[in-house]
């Protein structure tokens, strides 16, 4: 049978079963029931007694946060709260945000002499290998950290459990693990559609700290402000696959920049002699982006090594771009 993963493959389906678990804490399916254990036990650190959990419910997007768990031991209330990832990165100030509203949301309970929250558990549960991100989410107090190594410990050995929702999870992490740390024996012609194995080739080949998955056949080098940074990045889109490795290579996050005066200085370049391939057609002057449009590769490629070279063709076009900036010019006095 096919598993019900393969097709559920949003981080809402991945909510959905993180709280389908919980909510299970007490059924009579004592495989079940060890596996939330497991996983309560690791998200609370080993600090509570599971035996004892009563009155324990669910919600999703409280506070905008993506699974709260809420239950009582012996009297007293718990929270673990969850931002649950699939492939992307924890977005700016997201954790920050929610440390917020979680501790008005505390101080709300006792200013309204509620019964107090004894203590929040923050988690972080990412099926993907978390890369630089871990600082920010570190800084943010989140430090129950769960990328796809620690994911898959939990669950490598978890078959035959007499539920069907159970098993189909827990082999969707054993094939996202496999996949991820094996992509380049993974058949080409299988690569289609697979949003980990691009994840782990752009993380793993290109030491990449940012992958994105969007629409389109085209590359183009572009330019964005994000706060007081700018990014220069590469983008590769595949339409048939509609898949898309996003690489950022250059980036300085440490300085305030003339956006205008950058922007001004980047369309000034002359990217199509960057390309190692011609250039059929290029965007207007109101975007930060130069559109790269080529026939030549709407076939795609029949093997990694040919898109493997690709890829590198254009690593060392965007690497000629970015060699013509000068970011002392542009810092912001």
């Amino acid at each position: 049978m096919k598993n019900l993963f393969d097709y559920a493959t949003k981080e809402l389906s991945q909510d959905a079963f993180l709280r389908w678990l919980f909510e299970n804490y007490n059924s009579e399916n004592k495989e079940v029931n060890k596996v939330c254990e497991q996983l309560f036990n690791k998200f609370t650190k080993d600090e509570l007694d599971f035996s004892k959990i009563a009155n324990l419910t669910t919600t999703a997007q409280w506070k905008n946060i993506d699974i709260s768990i809420w239950f009582s031991i012996q009297g007293k209330e718990y929270l673990i709260v969850i931002e649950d990832k699939t492939t992307t990165e924890e977005h700016h100030q997201q954790l920050m945000n929610y440390n917020k509203k979680i501790q008005e949301h505390v101080n709300w309970l006792v200013e309204k002499n509620k019964t107090p929250i004894e203590k929040v558990y923050k988690v972080f549960y990412k099926t993907a290998e978390i890369g630089e991100e871990k600082k920010r989410i570190e800084k943010a107090g989140w430090e129950n950290i769960f990328g796809i190594k620690e994911i898959y410990a939990i669950f490598k050995d978890v078959r035959n459990t007499q539920s069907d929702i159970l098993d189909d999870y827990a082999e969707h992490i054993r094939d996202i693990n496999t996949t991820y740390y094996n992509f380049e024996c993974v058949p080409f012609n299988k690569w289609l559609y697979n949003n980990t194995i691009f994840q782990a080739y752009a993380q793993k080949k290109l030491k990449a700290d940012n992958v994105g998955y969007y629409n389109g056949i085209y590359v183009y080098a572009g330019l964005q402000k994000k706060f007081t940074k700018f990014t220069v990045e590469l983008l590769f889109e595949f339409r048939h696959w509609e898949i898309v490795a996003k690489v950022i290579y250059w980036r300085n996050e440490g300085q305030s920049y003339d956006i205008v005066k950058l922007r001004s200085y980047f369309r000034s370049i002359n990217i199509q002699d960057c390309y190692p391939f011609p250039v059929n057609e290029a965007y207007g002057n109101k975007r930060l982006t130069r559109i790269i449009k080529n026939p030549e590769y709407t076939d795609f490629f029949e093997n990694y090594d040919q898109f493997n070279q690709w890829v590198f063709d254009c690593k060392t076009a965007f690497e000629k771009i970015t060699s013509k900036i000068d970011e002392d010019e542009f810092t912001a006095l």
